[in-house]
């Protein structure tokens, strides 16, 4: 038997079709630290465990496109290491909750594992909304207020000898270790909100970033995946300006990320 239901569940299933609000109406419902742009809980009933993504009021702002998002979610389904969503609209998405551990960032990254992981996403090519990081730097610098000349300098000094693609592919754009889970039938890629056709250098260096490679770490990386390592550096600053730009367009997300956004402008 589960948990008596919580107080709230009415108001969390709302968004959900009738369908699954009848099969929820007695869960338990736990919310849980995940992300900074949603609401997400847990949610234990008889039939399963689900989790339940209740999407921020205002995703435009967050460079969210909750369609794109649907897509891609469509387009991967099937895939060993998606996740498997019941429910998606503008509002909420209903999935399974996936079990396992995050796996280790830093000196303990596994890169063979990680070189494995995103080669498995970036071999799909199938038609998908482009994501375009040079422009939504732009578009981000220009909601930075007072810095944002500044900021844009900064961009056009950074993307001087940056090429696009020869041919884009499918990048998740959001790896680190709290977006991972690797269980016993294998590992699951989670929250696929900034997903799209995009650049696979860049999607190779936000990973750099969110497992903090060191200088070493990047030049194995690098043969692994078969990108340049001066390329792979390059995108690694690319996707770390790319963070600084998103949380000074957002400051309710990061109290200190106007203070951060001028550290990086005034980086050499």
């Amino acid at each position: 038997m589960t948990s008596p239901p919580s107080p709230d569940i009415d108001r969390l299933l709302a968004p959900l079709p009738e369908d699954w609000q009848r099969r929820l109406r007695h869960a338990h419902a736990a919310r849980v630290n995940a992300g900074l742009c949603n609401e997400v809980y847990r949610l234990t009933a008889d039939e399963g465990v689900f989790a339940l993504r209740l999407n921020h009021p205002h995703p435009d702002a967050l460079g969210i496109d909750t369609a794109r998002e649907r897509q891609v979610l469509k387009t991967i389904a099937g895939q060993p290491w998606a996740p498997i969503v019941h429910h998606h609209d503008a509002h909420s998405m209903l999935s399974e909750w996936m079990h396992g551990e995050a796996p280790l960032g830093g000196a303990s990254t596994r890169l063979h594992w990680l070189a494995h992981a995103l080669e498995s996403v970036h071999t799909i090519t199938t038609p998908l909304p482009v994501i375009d990081i040079p422009e939504q730097m732009t578009r981000l610098a220009q909601r930075c207020g007072p810095e944002a000349s500044a900021a844009q300098r900064r961009v056009d000094a950074l993307l001087t000898h940056y090429q696009p693609p020869n041919c884009r592919v499918l990048c998740h754009h959001d790896w680190h270790p709290g977006n991972l889970l690797i269980g016993r039938g294998g590992w699951t890629l989670l929250d696929w909100e900034f997903a799209g056709a995009g650049d696979p250098r860049l999607d190779v260096g936000g990973a750099i970033n969110g497992f903090a490679l060191n200088s070493d770490q990047i030049t194995t990386l690098s043969r692994m995946t078969g990108f340049g390592v001066s390329e792979l550096k390059r995108a690694s600053a690319i996707m770390t300006a790319l963070e600084r730009l998103w949380f000074a367009a957002n400051p309710t997300l990061m109290d200190d990320a106007q203070l951060r956004l001028r550290q990086w402008i005034e980086a050499n």
